[in-house]
């Protein structure tokens, strides 16, 4: 999904943005709509562990996207993904040579008006003179949010990491910075009440030497959530 326009600066960036989706045919028509226009390309990466596929790839290939299906590691048959950051470093495996930002999203969020027009002026060639931004992730309807990582160069991409919560590493040196303008916001359409469940399912899977402080608070977290406040206390201290 290409740009053809040409604007007053001195070249045109090229922006891909990388998802990863469930079944999720009655959303990505939406995400589509909201996302596609004000990006280059788009990869769509199918992450639905044992469950039989929907028309999620299909609806994005006619829409031009670039796709591909994550599968869980062996000894993984969930109904679900086994782990977040191994399929969002896929989805941005995919990019297009040329491509000179990275930028992810989820099936269930819409980009607001303030960031079409940070994208626009970012492909018009606008250099935002750092290699990483930052910018809101809105995610109710009270106006709270989350700081993440939304768009960075490709040069300055590393990988993401954790399984579940999953974040971006970017390269050592990077420059960084903030841009309020750049929401995307969190709307989905109904509360998917299996995810605590499968984020303890996800995290418990991953062996006790090899789990990171991040994951075990997280692991904290989940068990709260679900009233198992022994464990919960127990992945506390590990944390």
């Amino acid at each position: 999904h290409g740009s053809t326009r040409r604007g007053p600066y001195p070249f045109m960036a090229k922006v891909h943005l990388g998802i990863i989706a469930g079944n999720e045919e009655a959303m990505i028509g939406r995400f589509l709509d909201s996302f596609q226009p004000h990006v280059d390309s788009i990869s769509v990466v199918r992450a639905i562990g044992n469950q039989t596929p929907d028309k999620s790839l299909d609806i994005a290939k006619e829409r031009g996207c670039i796709t591909g299906e994550y599968r869980n590691a062996e000894g993984n048959d969930w109904p679900h993904i086994d782990n977040f950051a191994k399929a969002r470093n896929q989805s941005f495996a995919l990019a297009p040579d040329g491509t000179d930002y990275l930028m992810w999203a989820d099936c269930d969020d819409l980009l607001s008006d303030s960031a079409a027009k940070v994208l626009r002026l970012l492909r018009d060639g606008k250099d935002p003179e750092a290699d990483v931004i930052y910018a809101p992730y809105l995610t109710s309807a009270s106006g709270s949010y989350a700081r993440r990582v939304r768009l960075l160069k490709t040069s300055a991409y590393d990988q993401w990491i954790n399984a579940v919560h999953e974040d971006i590493e970017h390269k050592p040196g990077s420059k960084l910075t903030w841009a309020n303008q750049l929401q995307v916001v969190h709307m989905p359409e109904n509360n998917k009440r299996g995810s605590v469940l499968r984020n303890r399912r996800i995290l418990e899977a991953i062996p006790e030497a090899e789990r990171n402080g991040r994951e075990w608070w997280f692991l904290f977290r989940e068990c709260e959530t679900q009233e198992d406040i022994p464990k919960a206390m127990e992945a506390a201290v590990i944390a």
